[in-house]
């Protein structure tokens, strides 16, 4: 969940709401980071391409040489200026790091799906629900470990 103070915009709280700030959450953590709070208030606001309509989808992709997603949108409903929308979502990465003197590699492959609403004025998600599946392998040192995670959520923004 994330919790961002009304007055101020700090974030008290930053846990992933999606497969892929999981994985920047899972590298960041066996690096001895967190989350930044920017990416934790990203998930707080979302705001509709204009011109779109009920029924619409549209793509959105990210990625760089070690991580992409490909991101399906569609408007569902919009009532009283406060819209559903379903995200379908696929993260392939293939990282390579180095932690206290030793590199490793993760590879991983993952899809998720989320319902959310938000404010059609303001772009202030209000609710968001989700479930989100990845498999792959953390490879450090000649040994293999395989990584699956399966993961529902669902955060309330007030």
């Amino acid at each position: 969940a994330v919790l961002i103070d009304k007055k101020d915009g700090t974030v008290k709280d930053a846990n992933p709401e999606n497969l892929e700030g999981t994985v920047n959450t899972l590298i960041e953590t066996m690096q001895g980071g967190s989350q930044s709070p920017s990416a934790a208030a990203g998930a707080a606001f979302f705001v509709i391409p204009a011109g779109k309509k009920i029924g619409d989808i549209w793509v959105d992709s990210s990625g760089d040489k070690e991580m992409s997603a490909v991101k399906n949108y569609e408007l569902l409903s919009v009532q009283n200026g406060i819209a559903t929308i379903k995200l379908k979502a696929v993260t392939k990465a293939m990282i390579e790091k180095e932690a206290q003197g030793a590199q490793f590699t993760i590879t991983m492959n993952g899809t998720s799906e989320s319902t959310f609403t938000t404010d059609t004025h303001t772009g202030l998600v209000q609710k968001n629900t989700t479930t989100a599946n990845m498999d792959g392998t953390l490879e450090m040192m000649g040994q293999s470990m395989p990584l699956t995670m399966s993961i529902n959520s669902s955060a309330v923004f007030n």
